[in-house]
């Protein structure tokens, strides 16, 4: 590997194990890496072949791509310590989008123009040594964080106090399930610039359960009941505890909730949800 082609690798892999991007755009920035020629340039049409064929709009969610990595290393340099080697590293990260021209294609361009020798990035959750080896770009089809259990906590965001309140004392009790690190996820973690529902499905989509934060505003929600609990309901993953002491029946109550999810779901998986209520 060319010189600056191995400090652009390294760069990226040390912005990845800060842990500011999701698990599917992680594999996606390892196939640029793995995609890239010796000076970082890759053509536009070749990422929307290989990265987002699939997509309904496939210029779309490129932009929207290149524009979560930016927001990410800016956030990282916002939290970074001033004149610190990581905020000099994270500065020299550019992503950089080339209009097409005369001589050339339209095209994407990775660039580091600092890294030091000496820095040790501490390890990620989700990049183990068995799964991201350092500073080499991993084939991007395999899975980054087989070692843990993501826990998705469905409630409404009028609770997001009480909620946060929760998941403090949930990761402080719970740090570990069957020997695996567990990794909670709850809106506040929902990143400007991209459609919240997108971003609130990937994460449903990437968990391996869910936790239902049982309130007046959570059962009056119908986001909750048709595009969250069916989901973790045919997986058998959903487990319901009480957040809030207020439930009085009037304008909502459990029992309503269950019957609403019998018409959206089948039968067994409203008796499910009835058996999985924690006190």
């Amino acid at each position: 590997m060319q010189p600056k082609q191995t400090r652009i690798t390294e760069g990226f892999d040390y912005f990845l194990k800060q842990n500011e991007l999701g698990k599917t755009d992680s594999k996606n920035i390892n196939q640029l890496l793995l995609m890239m020629d010796e000076n970082g340039y890759i053509d536009k049409q070749t990422i929307l072949e290989k990265i987002f064929a699939k997509a309904a709009d496939a210029n779309a969610n490129y932009r929207n791509f290149i524009k979560r990595i930016l927001d990410a290393i800016g956030r990282l340099i916002e939290d970074s310590e001033a004149d610190s080697k990581e905020k000099r590293i994270l500065n020299s990260i550019e992503v950089n989008t080339l209009k097409a021209n005369k001589m050339r294609k339209a095209q994407l361009q990775l660039k580091v123009g600092y890294f030091p020798t000496d820095i040790q990035p501490l390890k990620n959750w989700q990049y183990d040594d068995e799964n991201f080896e350092s500073n080499t770009a991993k084939d991007a089809t395999q899975s980054i964080d087989e070692s843990t259990i993501k826990v998705f906590i469905s409630y409404n965001k009028k609770n997001e106090r009480d909620v946060q309140k929760f998941k403090r004392l949930f990761d402080e009790k719970m740090k570990l399930i069957n020997d695996k690190k567990v990794i909670t996820w709850t809106m506040k973690q929902l990143l400007p610039g991209s459609k919240f529902d997108e971003q609130i499905q990937e994460n449903l989509n990437k968990s391996d359960l869910c936790l239902g934060a049982l309130s007046q505003h959570f059962l009056k929600s119908e986001y909750i009941l048709k595009k969250e609990m069916p989901h973790f309901l045919e997986r058998n993953a959903l487990f319901l505890f009480g957040l809030d002491k207020r439930i009085d029946g009037k304008e909502s109550s459990i029992e309503g909730f269950f019957r609403k999810v019998s018409q959206e779901s089948d039968k067994d998986n409203a008796n499910i949800l009835q058996q999985q209520v924690c006190s």
